[in-house]
């Protein structure tokens, strides 16, 4: 048991990896600094963004 558990922490550490391949911190900063300005008219909401994909719920 103890060996799929860790079969299964390494599968999630690649995932993890690939992901931040996708999303790498220059293709995210712009969204970032949108978000903390003072005019952007998003407040209250929940976001989803990933690799090709973003939603938002209010």
């Amino acid at each position: 048991m103890a060996t799929a558990h860790a079969e299964a922490l390494s599968m999630r550490r690649e995932a993890v990896e690939q992901g931040a391949a996708a999303m790498p911190p220059e293709a995210i900063a712009p969204a970032g600094a949108f978000l903390a300005h003072a005019s952007c008219p998003l407040n209250g909401e929940i976001l989803f963004v990933g690799p090709g994909t973003s939603r938002g719920w209010p």
